[in-house]
């Protein structure tokens, strides 16, 4: 399937079970305002829709320009699981790599004040997209989860301490943040 930017692939009330591979483009993951990631060619989604019974799917996928995607069926997925142990294995590794991102994301979420918030953002997103941010400051104090004018004085204080570098809109990373 093909999709234009803006076009929204998968929703809480508009999912298929179905497995997702991103064959050309990124999609952005959001839950509610968080960004939860930013998924690149080759990745995979949907796991959260393959066999279980809940009617909505965890997040929303919304493409972040033109991208390809292909799907794999539940009832395919299965048949596949079943006669292909080295496929099984590989499915199991990679949710067992989806549980440990979703923890780290938690913990970047339940991370304490702005400027910390702010930082595991920026790692985050630099480890994504590159040391390129341009967001506007409403919609990440949002995801962030903290007041726009934490979010400055977050944004003040790693541009102080070298780690950002601000020019008008747009925030470039001077140096590579680590991730806790």
């Amino acid at each position: 399937m093909d999709y234009a930017r803006g076009d929204v692939i998968y929703a809480p009330h508009a999912f298929s079970r179905s497995l997702g591979v991103l064959l050309t483009g990124s999609v952005e993951v959001t839950k509610g305002e968080l960004l939860v990631s930013c998924l690149t060619r080759g990745e995979i989604f949907g796991a959260a829709a393959l066999f279980n019974a809940e009617e909505d799917y965890a997040t929303t996928l919304t493409a972040r320009g033109p991208c390809r995607v292909v799907f794999f069926p539940q009832e395919l997925m299965a048949r596949l699981i079943e006669t292909c142990p080295r496929l099984a294995m590989a499915y199991v590794t990679y949710l067992s790599g989806r549980i440990r991102f979703l923890s780290r994301r938690l913990e970047d979420v339940l991370a304490g004040g702005a400027e910390r918030r702010l930082e595991q953002y920026l790692a985050a997103r630099a480890a994504e997209e590159g040391p390129l941010l341009d967001c506007p400051a409403t919609q990440l104090a949002r995801r962030l989860n903290v007041s726009r004018a934490s979010l400055y004085r977050a944004f003040e204080a790693l541009e102080a301490q070298g780690v950002i570098r601000r020019e008008g809109k747009t925030v470039l990373l001077c140096r590579h943040l680590e991730r806790n």
